[in-house]
């Protein structure tokens, strides 16, 4: 039985009761359950009280008679419906048991008595065995009431019939505490049953300790772990890493104080080693079992971050590319003139001898031109010609060009091209972005690395993707990118990935990088 005696009966109650009973007829009582609890004890021998249960040696020859009551009981109740016994002490006890539903769970005790006069000789030694005072100690056995075995019958039926009666009454006290177990057992499923259900809602369960004990559908679905390969794990293990001490500095926190923590931010790493990034609120809960657990609801903000990152780098891109839009004017016409009086004098004969100085001159001019160029591509307003264009289309129609680009530093270009809807394009836009996405990849992998080209239906939307197998990108380098002049590049001006961005902006798309150790992954998300 999952219950103690002490469950189903009013132990203060009983005490009072059988308080009565001694005063009124002098007959001493005891109850103890299974596990050698005393609940009752009323009117015990000095005897037991101050001498045997004091000592620590006595006291476990005690416990030892107690241990074997059980069996005892077994042996015996086919005879009669109590147990008599002798302690190894040296007095008798007697025991009614009381069985609730089916089950031993306490016994009524009849106990520290005797059938005859005491052989004094042997509780002289007993008191020399364990140290007792022996003027006392006999004092205290003279006292102790020596009973026939008719008067012991009269007391242990009465016993038996009262242990009986106590079953009868703790009885429906069982009935309704596992009516309430159930009932509260069955509104712990249905809050989890409500909790697994939640869509877009990840809502995961930890012990004290940080282990995982429950992980619904839309934490698949966000941290891409199964619940059966999370459940019974430490959350270290799973999303967490230097937050995890935080976490359990959380845990402890709410547990003490039974409030809730948070809505917070958190950055957590999914299955792929990519970051999330949640609103998480945490707060404790007491299962039916008595088990407390802590339960973590996370709302998914990831793309809000991407896209508020997002709007902060067009609006400094879209910037730049006014002041470009703005100064390009008054740059390009010193610049072009130099650039003519450069290829005068390169022409004439008396200055062949610095030919390659002019030709390096006007290499730079055109450089600094070029760079002009695309500074004025990162503008919002930049006008735009769209037409109706299948995305595979115009990529087919480069991978010409890209593949001998490859080929000549001896790296693989996959086209893996899926079924996808048309869009409005503006074609030479998206030929600059994909170019630059692709060279971008090409400079990232060593000879024999590998880019993927790919595009894909995602519901409504259309997804470019371009992926190396480089060695991806520092992290702390990852969230600038596409700002001019952030680059992974030796000599780069970080502008190509800049202009990749605006275009995406023009064309009403987002354009997401993935990075880690194994790669990184640039994707373009078309809304049709």
């Amino acid at each position: 039985m999952p219950y103690n005696f002490s469950d189903l009966v009013d132990i203060s109650k009983l005490n009072k009761l059988m308080q009565r009973f001694y005063q009124a007829t002098g007959i001493p009582s005891g109850i103890l359950d299974v596990k050698g609890t005393i609940l009752v004890a009323i009117g015990w021998q000095d005897i037991c009280k101050n001498f045997h249960l004091k000592n620590a040696s006595s006291k476990k020859l005690c416990k030892q008679s107690h241990d074997c009551i059980p069996a005892r009981l077994a042996n015996h109740m086919n005879t009669k419906p109590y147990l008599c016994y002798k302690c190894p002490n040296g007095l008798f006890d007697a025991v009614a048991p009381i069985i609730i539903d089916g089950v031993h769970v306490a016994n009524i005790f009849q106990g520290q008595f005797l059938f005859e006069k005491p052989d004094i000789d042997y509780f002289i030694r007993q008191a020399e065995r364990h140290g007792f005072d022996k003027k006392a100690y006999l004092a205290a056995l003279d006292r102790v009431p020596i009973y026939t075995q008719k008067k012991l019958d009269d007391i242990m039926y009465f016993s038996v019939e009262f242990a009986e009666m106590l079953a009868d009454l703790a009885l429906p006290r069982l009935r309704q505490i596992e009516q309430q177990k159930q009932a509260l057992q069955r509104s712990d499923e249905q809050i989890f049953l409500i909790f697994n259900n939640m869509a877009n809602v990840a809502i995961q369960a930890y012990d004290e300790y940080g282990n995982i004990t429950f992980w619904n559908k839309a934490s698949e679905e966000l941290y891409g772990f199964k619940q059966a390969d999370v459940i019974g794990h430490s959350s270290k293990e799973i999303l967490f890493d230097n937050e995890y001490t935080d976490l359990l500095v959380i845990l402890n926190k709410i547990n003490l104080t039974n409030s809730l923590h948070g809505p917070a931010e958190w950055k957590i790493k999914n299955k792929n080693g990519n970051d999330k990034y949640v609103y998480a609120t945490l707060f404790p809960i007491s299962l039916s079992t008595g088990k407390k657990e802590f339960i973590c609801i996370d709302i998914d903000i990831t793309e809000q971050k991407h896209f508020s990152k997002e709007l902060e780098r067009l609006d400094r891109l879209s910037l730049v590319g006014e002041m470009a839009a703005g100064l390009a004017h008054e740059i390009r016409n010193p610049m072009t003139t130099v650039r003519g009086y450069l290829q005068l004098l390169r022409s004439k004969q008396c200055y062949q001898e610095h030919v390659n100085q002019y030709d390096l001159m006007i290499e730079e001019l055109d450089c600094a031109n070029k760079i002009i160029t695309e500074y004025l591509s990162l503008a919002k307003n930049k006008s735009l010609k769209k037409e109706i264009h299948n995305l595979n289309q115009i990529i087919n129609a480069l991978l010409p060009l890209l593949s001998l680009e490859a080929a000549r530093e001896s790296k693989i270009i996959r086209w893996l091209p899926g079924d996808i809807q048309t869009l409005l394009l503006d074609k030479n836009e998206i030929r600059q972005l994909v170019i630059n996405l692709v060279r971008n990849a090409l400079d990232a992998v060593d000879h024999g690395g590998i880019i993927e080209i790919c595009t894909l239906m995602d519901y409504q939307t259309i997804v470019l993707q371009v992926q190396d197998n480089g060695k991806g990108i520092p992290e702390e380098i990852l969230d600038k990118l596409g700002t001019p002049f952030v680059t992974t590049k030796e000599n780069g001006t970080g502008l190509g990935l800049a202009v990749c961005f605006s275009i995406a902006a023009r064309h009403n798309a987002r354009l997401l990088i993935q990075s880690n150790t194994l790669g990184t992954s640039v994707s373009v998300k078309f809304i049709r």
